[in-house]
């Protein structure tokens, strides 16, 4: 990752209405804060750290699963939450069918959804076999680290 990249990063997170970022990754870790939307005209720091290493744009994500513990019902699925900010794709392509529709059984590993960030599009994949239960995102919207795509009921 070079320095325009990092840039263009940088713009594109001050664009979105979040606070923190991290973006974690075999390659890269990467640790932005930036201040919250003050309500006085008070002082403020912004903190910025980065660790960075090199990234190839073939690499796939790792994605992170955890229960969801919302209501009594939900408490048996598992959510697939975005490991990057970047804009969200539930198809390959404009003219192509979704990866997945709510109802279809998915298998670890398979390509749930598509994650564009900085030009690169990054394949997120599955990391349990089960049912889709619920699409928590729009196609073509912006997401969030961390922020919830999928809700998947787990095969036994």
């Amino acid at each position: 990752m070079d320095i325009q990249n990092i840039k263009e990063l940088l713009n594109f997170i001050i664009q979105l209405d979040i606070t923190k970022v991290k973006i974690k990754t075999a390659d890269i870790k990467l640790y932005i804060q930036k201040p919250e939307k003050l309500i006085t005209s008070t002082a403020h720091t912004t903190t910025t750290s980065t660790s960075l290493s090199p990234v190839t744009a073939e690499q796939k994500i790792i994605v992170s699963e955890e229960k969801n513990h919302t209501s009594t019902e939900e408490e048996a699925y598992v959510t697939i939450k975005s490991p990057m900010i970047g804009t969200f794709y539930i198809k390959p392509n404009p003219e192509s069918a979704p990866f997945v529709n709510i109802g279809d059984q998915i298998k670890k590993n398979q390509v749930v959804c598509i994650i564009e960030a900085m030009k690169i599009f990054n394949d997120i994949e599955s990391h349990i076999n089960g049912k889709i239960v619920k699409i928590l995102v729009k196609d073509a919207s912006p997401v969030e680290f961390d922020q919830p795509l999928f809700l998947v009921a787990p095969n036994d």
